[in-house]
């Protein structure tokens, strides 16, 4: 049955993992009403467009995120200058809010290992595994997961998959410690914009865009 795992598998992860992909600069047209994306080649990928308590923000990760954002939110490649300073500045937020977190997770010991993760995701997969890996009775077969998930011949994409549950389960688990007395998701939103906005207050940041062509 799970014979062409390894193909089947995979696509399945390419529709569901979404990657970063870098998003090239804009450039505005002569009517000065659009804002049309073209290359760039003067700056690397592993520039710094900005640094958040001594952690560098990378061109390439801020390009992949602005990209994911315009992705979403427009319909095409072309934007108006005004929607594309609105994007420029929510990868920014975005960049910032996550490591924001990802300190706050270290400084709290959040942290989980390759093991843990594995575990938790055989013990409790996510929904496009458990389709995976579920027979027409409606068995979930966890020694199949969990053979797969560690075979050599699928370690890239299990390494993608497993990187995600990580963040999640880590994520999670932060939530959990900034607000151990909330009754809902509304109360835990609450409680974490409120933190958000403590922690960007007292941040040491240092926002170098504007010498990348982002405004």
């Amino acid at each position: 049955m799970y014979r062409l795992f390894a193909v089947s598998f995979l696509l399945l992860t390419l529709f569901t993992v979404r990657f970063a992909v870098a998003q090239q600069p804009a450039k505005k047209s002569k009517a000065g009403s659009k804002t049309t994306i073209v290359p760039q080649k003067k700056h690397k990928s592993t520039d710094t467009v900005g640094v958040v308590n001594g952690r560098a923000i990378l061109l390439y990760d801020y390009k992949g995120l602005l990209s994911d954002i315009i992705q979403k939110a427009a319909h095409d490649s072309v934007v108006t200058d005004d929607d594309f300073t609105k994007y420029v500045d929510a990868a920014w937020d975005k960049a910032v809010e996550d490591i924001l977190v990802e300190q706050e997770i270290e400084k709290r010991k959040l942290t989980m290992s390759d093991s843990a993760v594995l575990a938790i995701t055989v013990a409790d997969p996510p929904d496009f595994l458990i389709k995976q890996f579920t027979d027409s009775s409606g068995s979930l077969h966890r020694e199949a997961l969990l053979s797969a998930l560690t075979d050599t011949r699928n370690d890239s994409v299990a390494k993608i998959i497993l990187g995600v549950e990580r963040i999640n389960l880590e994520h999670m688990a932060f939530i959990n410690a900034i607000a151990p007395g909330a009754r809902n998701q509304e109360e835990r939103s609450r409680t974490y914009q409120i933190w958000l906005k403590e922690k960007k207050a007292k941040a040491r940041i240092d926002d170098r865009r504007i010498a990348f062509g982002y405004y």
